[in-house]
């Protein structure tokens, strides 16, 4: 249960930090290369998964349902971390000061955390158990090869370093 509850946590930041990539992407210019990249992972996964019209639709309801909440909490840490940057830039500040956004902080991240288990959990009763594992399997294959693409490019750009 416990190794479960693992995958489906990583599960979530993954679609978590899929979905903020495409926001950045989106905004940056690259954002209809990113939606067509996103299309075709959708009917990749859809085909895969033997997905049927009524599931793919309670799908995309759950992932913009909770995209918006997530993006909402995300933001709310974002303004709490400043806020908290510019308290510890201040002379004048007190433990307790800092404690009290600290806390602020992990009770947002918590809800974050909160959110990405409800939204897995949403997941799981769409599909059924055969596609729901498939998926879990589908997931940690993407997992692995990010991974790897993050760790060639930290080689490429550690490489390109000690050149300059």
């Amino acid at each position: 249960m416990k190794k479960i509850s693992l995958i489906l946590i990583g599960l979530v930041v993954i679609f978590t930090a899929a979905a903020t990539l495409h926001a950045k992407e989106c905004d940056s210019g690259q954002g209809k290369k990113w939606k067509e990249h996103a299309a075709q992972a959708k009917e990749h996964m859809a085909k895969e998964l033997n997905l049927t019209a009524e599931q793919e639709q309670k799908l995309e309801e759950n992932r913009q349902a909770h995209q918006e909440e997530m993006k909402k909490l995300r933001e709310t840490i974002r303004e709490k971390e400043t806020k908290l940057q510019e308290a510890l830039a201040s002379p004048a500040i007190t433990r307790a000061a800092l404690n009290s956004i600290a806390n602020e902080i992990k009770t947002l991240q918590a809800q974050l955390i909160d959110k990405r288990i409800d939204s897995i959990f949403a997941v799981e009763q769409i599909l059924t158990p055969e596609q729901f594992a498939k998926f879990q399997q589908m997931t940690k294959d993407w997992q692995e090869k990010r991974k790897d693409r993050r760790h060639k490019q930290q080689e490429k750009k550690e490489k390109k370093d000690t050149k300059a």
